[in-house]
């Protein structure tokens, strides 16, 4: 026999231990659950305290005792009703919420449960750390179970306390964790991207946080909302009358990383259909054929192509500055080099 191979009594005493571990899990649970529904215990803040502590240290430790809490939701129903009443608590009992939703059956509790209203309705009332570990836990939820954490967060109006949170300006990251909840809303809940696409005030403020911060991942974040939101053809008006076009200018000048000038030229080309007879873009047009001419990836050419195309449609001025910035060799290289594909050679 391979010494490396457990016995068969090894293998017997590590099943009789996995045994024990279950049942000593079920024993524990089966006491947590008469304390929670003995009246005097639940009104006590000490022991729901020590009951907390105690649920969060099975959850952490995994296998079966995690498993057991999982089985028994009625635990997190009862300790949910709690939040919010003691600071403490609230702050252990967060922290234990952000340990399910790292994980897909975590998720699956706290959605059972009705946890995500109650830590949305009392999300604007908690203090700053606190609230780091709801908006993760609301994240992480979008992340690991998209369309139904999606749902369940825009039926209890998460989009307007998001916007709402966002309004008040708080830390950078707790900013960029609202923002990159916002973007997860409307790329997997249409009410939520149509909610997001139509509110002149959270577009308003969208556009004033980008202009406005220097937290490179909460820039980023924003960046890349904007092709979502710039499809729907009301919200291009909009967006253009916040003056978004000068911003992404902007930034495609300062960063010259490849998602950042992706997203930038996908949402310049979602709206420059409509600023054809638009004047005050020859900066713009510039800038994009700069862009152009150093940039060797096909798709960053062809957004800027599609976007020229637009943008020469009907407009004399700018078919003019286009050619007198060597925009027509230009085009006939990027034929030779694309070998004649047709995603490209239309717009060229």
């Amino acid at each position: 026999m391979n010494e490396n191979n457990l016995s068969y009594t090894e293998l017997r005493n590590l099943s009789k231990e996995i045994d024990y571990e279950k049942q000593n899990a079920k024993l524990i649970v089966f006491e947590l659950i008469d304390l929670l529904n003995d009246e005097r215990s639940y009104r006590d803040i000490g022991i729901i305290t020590e009951i907390t502590k105690t649920i969060h240290l099975l959850i952490k430790q995994g296998g079966s005792r995690r498993k057991e809490i999982l089985a028994h939701p009625n635990l997190i129903t009862s300790l949910i009703k709690l939040f919010n009443t003691d600071n403490d608590l609230t702050r252990l009992l967060s922290s234990l919420f952000h340990d399910l939703s790292t994980e897909e059956d975590g998720i699956r509790l706290l959605l059972l449960t009705g946890v995500i209203p109650i830590l949305l309705q009392t999300l604007e009332s908690l203090n700053d750390d606190v609230i780091n570990f709801v908006l993760t836990t609301l994240r992480n939820c979008l992340i690991g179970l998209n369309n139904e954490s999606a749902k369940e967060i825009q039926i209890h109006n998460g989009c307007i306390i998001f916007i709402s949170l966002l309004i008040h300006r708080h830390s950078n990251k707790q900013m960029n964790f609202l923002a990159d909840c916002l973007l997860r809303l409307a790329m997997f809940n249409t009410n939520a991207q149509i909610y997001l696409q139509t509110s002149k005030l959270f577009l308003q403020e969208l556009v004033t946080i980008l202009d406005e911060t220097n937290y490179n991942k909460l820039s980023f974040t924003l960046i890349r909302m904007l092709p979502l939101l710039s499809s729907n053809i009301n919200t291009k008006s909009i967006l253009i009358q916040f003056n978004i076009i000068p911003i992404l200018e902007r930034i495609l000048h300062m960063k010259h990383d490849y998602k950042i000038q992706r997203y930038c030229l996908l949402t310049l080309r979602n709206l420059s259909d409509q600023i054809i007879h638009m004047d005050n873009f020859d900066s713009l047009i510039v800038t994009l054929i700069q862009i152009l001419s150093s940039n060797n990836d096909i798709h960053i050419k062809i957004y800027i192509v599609d976007i020229l195309s637009n943008l020469s449609c009907e407009n004399q001025s700018n078919k003019s500055l286009m050619i007198r910035n060597n925009v027509i060799q230009l085009l006939v290289n990027i034929i030779i080099q694309t070998d004649q594909r047709d995603d490209i050679i239309e717009p060229t």
